[in-house]
């Protein structure tokens, strides 16, 4: 009878076992497809956007400039980004913060009108991808820096991007 006990209590187990596994995504698959979701909303970043910037003076939000950008962000987290203010390509990084959520910083070269080297300037930007991933919006701050690393202006603004590639 022990035997015939454990055999029930055995099928029981292999049934619940199989019900649980109908009902419901082991932990494993579920903890697998789970990675899965988040590298699909780490990479909708990566691609080709083109974006219209407008550069404001912060805190006052007064306009100063309005532009045209286009933005590579690949894989591994590298960006570089070109625009009409910018005469070198900006190289920089990005880094996703979780669900539509990613930061990137970048910096280009500043030169004078003769050509001479004049500084840096530094950009970073909070991300906010739209639902269909064709689409984002960010806030942005800029820091102008001389030579020698040091503040020598400040921006902020906003930016609308559609996906290019």
């Amino acid at each position: 009878m022990g035997k015939f006990r454990s055999s029930a209590s055995s099928r029981w187990s292999i049934a619940a076992l199989l019900l649980a596994i109908a009902v419901g995504s082991p932990p494993s698959v579920a903890l697998a497809s789970g990675g899965a979701r988040a590298e699909y909303r780490r990479a909708a970043i990566q691609g080709v956007w083109d974006s219209s910037v407008t550069l404001s003076v912060c805190g006052s939000g007064a306009v100063i400039r309005s532009f045209r950008a286009l933005n590579s962000f690949a894989s591994g987290g590298s960006l570089v980004a070109t625009s009409e203010v910018a005469q070198q390509p900006s190289l920089g990084v990005w880094r996703w913060l979780g669900l539509s959520n990613f930061t990137a910083q970048f910096r280009f070269q500043r030169f004078d009108a003769s050509g001479v080297l004049q500084g840096f300037t530094e950009v970073t930007r909070d991300i906010e991808m739209d639902s269909s991933r064709d689409a984002f919006s960010s806030v942005f701050s800029i820091r102008q820096l001389d030579l020698q690393g040091g503040e020598v202006a400040r921006g902020c603004g906003l930016e609308v991007a559609q996906r290019v590639f």
